[in-house]
């Protein structure tokens, strides 16, 4: 579900429910909650008609858990599972490029 963090944010990806009741899914609830809290928060207001949303506004670092929930004209479906734990901060990757022996040129992003 979670396909990417960066500071203060987190990408999510998701699949529309297997049975959707019979009629078009017109949105997805998207929540969120710190780890080890039990109040979930709805991400956003605003109508989100595809199945992927970056959760916006969070706490750079700290660690949340997500869910989604299908909406069509009967109401809200029932959500996910609760997405493995992720934290909401830029991942550092380390590249090492070898020139020579003894020349060596590190970079971070």
């Amino acid at each position: 579900m979670v396909t990417s963090t960066g500071k203060g944010t987190v990408s999510l990806s998701y699949k529309p429910p297997a049975d959707d009741g019979g009629a078009q899914i017109t949105n997805y609830v998207i929540e969120h909650r710190e780890e080890g809290l039990a109040k979930w928060t709805r991400a956003t207001k605003d109508t989100v008609n595809k199945t992927s949303y970056t959760v916006t506004g969070l706490t750079a670092a700290a660690t949340y858990e997500f869910r989604v929930a299908a909406e069509n004209k009967a109401g809200v479906g029932p959500p996910s599972e609760p997405s493995q734990p992720a934290a909401a901060k830029e991942t550092v990757c380390k590249y090492s490029l070898f020139f020579s022996q003894s020349t060596v040129a590190t970079f971070y992003r």
